[in-house]
């Protein structure tokens, strides 16, 4: 959805992404570690994590491009209500869950 937004766009320029996927720089740019204390990212098979501003400048250099664009999907729930079970401690709970979706698009520049 977001890509078809940018595609659709006069004001960019996409490359396939097949094409960056095979190319030099991607394959030899290592991956950024992820947070030990965040949440783990589920990462979308062939890709790789990038987060470091100056790494993904560096990257759309080598790539020969004007910058990077980051997109990534966190997906989880809200839970309203209380926590019920033997001393309170959660093991059942009584309530309603909001599920929520965040899509985040971040452009790298040089």
């Amino acid at each position: 959805m977001i890509v078809r937004e940018f595609a659709s766009s006069s004001r960019y320029r996409l490359i396939p992404s097949k094409q960056i996927l095979n190319s030099a720089a991607y394959q030899n740019t290592p991956a950024d570690a992820q947070a030990m204390l965040a949440e783990k990212m589920l990462i979308a098979k062939g890709y790789k994590y990038f987060w470091n501003g100056a790494k993904l400048g560096q990257l759309a250099e080598e790539l020969g491009v004007d910058g990077v664009i980051v997109i990534s999907a966190k997906f989880g729930y809200h839970f309203f209500g209380r926590k019920t079970g033997a001393f309170g401690i959660g093991l059942a709970a009584e309530g309603k869950t909001s599920p929520q979706i965040n899509l985040t698009a971040a452009l790298a520049r040089l």
